[in-house]
């Protein structure tokens, strides 16, 4: 995860500054989520993905943790709080289809964690990888493969405030063949030819309310 932040670091040096724009305007409406405050984001330019050029000089009017309104050129906001960011772009934000946020596959190898690291472990590098997700632009992510009960964890932490963050959708432990692509970590406890097995899994996974049940049918 954190390696392949910096290479997008390394390539796109210019897009670091969007993508800190997203990060302010997303810890903006993230503070607010528990509170009715209007907020009124003075945005010096604004990318939305419809014009050929970048919008300028316009308010983003949020309520309620929803942008309701863009008003070209800057004006006072009754009774809504002014985030000054005149000098700054603001753009969409993105969206990361494929993470592991409770995996640190930078610093160790596929099998290693297997025997060297608990849920625990995980669910503490999934804290410092989600807020290094975010600061690099991305606002949703659908994390499919991982410990399921730090997973989860993380994801509430994050809903409620309490950490540093995107949106997730969450998957929990993959289920898969014994030899497959997750046997690894699961040790063929999903077994395809056994279906018993495999039901048993996915209930394993069920009190924890995940978004996604996710089958792995390859094999490495």
């Amino acid at each position: 995860m954190a390696d392949y932040r910096t290479r997008i670091d390394r390539r796109w040096p210019k897009f670091r500054v969007l993508a800190t724009m997203i990060v302010m305007l997303g810890a903006v409406l993230g503070a607010q989520q528990a509170s009715a405050e209007d907020i009124a984001i003075h945005a010096g330019h604004m990318v939305d993905g419809l014009s050929r050029a970048p919008r300028t000089r316009v308010i983003i009017l949020v309520h309620e943790d929803r942008i309701v309104s863009i008003i070209s050129g800057f004006s006072e906001s009754a009774g809504a709080r002014i985030v000054g960011l005149s000098d700054k772009t603001v753009l969409p934000e993105m969206i990361d289809a494929d993470v592991h946020l409770v995996a640190d596959l930078s610093r160790y190898s596929v099998l290693l964690p297997c025997v060297t690291r608990s849920g625990y472990d995980e669910l503490l590098s999934g804290v410092a990888n989600a807020r290094a997700t975010l600061l690099a632009g991305f606002t949703s992510v659908r994390d499919f493969g991982g410990d399921t009960a730090a997973i989860v964890a993380l994801k509430k932490s994050i809903a409620v405030g309490e950490t540093i963050g995107p949106r997730s959708w969450v998957s929990g432990e993959p289920l898969g063949p014994t030899g497959g692509h997750w046997d690894k970590h699961t040790q063929g406890i999903a077994n395809q030819r056994h279906p018993p097995t495999g039901r048993m899994r996915a209930r394993c996974n069920t009190p924890f309310h995940i978004d996604r049940s996710l089958l792995w049918l390859r094999g490495d």
